[in-house]
């Protein structure tokens, strides 16, 4: 059993923005994949970088409001949905007049193209 804390986590601000917290980064198979859950706020005025994932699915879990452009088409997004996004599918979140917050949920790899 563990038990992990936010409490004390310290963020990262990436270059547009958003700050992330690393924190949950844990083996889900025995073959060594990892799972990763990343709390992210996106201050509001901000627009995410936007993106896409070679290699991996990504499931984004909204606990706010917030804006989610997928493929270049918006989608009002609240509290309690969730993006399942497939590989190669190009999106952001758009943050307009208040913070946006998720959790993003994805096997733990490197493998963000930007676009």
């Amino acid at each position: 059993m563990k038990i992990l804390k936010f409490n004390g986590v310290v963020a990262e601000k990436s270059k547009d923005g958003r700050f992330i917290y690393r924190y949950f980064d844990e083996p889900i198979t025995k073959d060594g994949g990892n799972l990763v859950i990343i709390p992210v706020t996106i201050p509001s005025g901000v627009v995410e970088q936007e993106h896409y994932h070679e290699k991996v699915n990504e499931f984004i879990f909204f606990l706010t409001k917030g804006i989610s452009r997928v493929n270049g088409k918006d989608y009002d997004m609240h509290p309690y949905d969730i993006l399942i996004l497939d590989t190669r599918e190009r999106h952001q979140i758009i943050a307009k007049d208040q913070d946006v917050k998720v959790l993003v949920i994805k096997k733990g790899i490197v493998d963000k193209v930007n676009c």
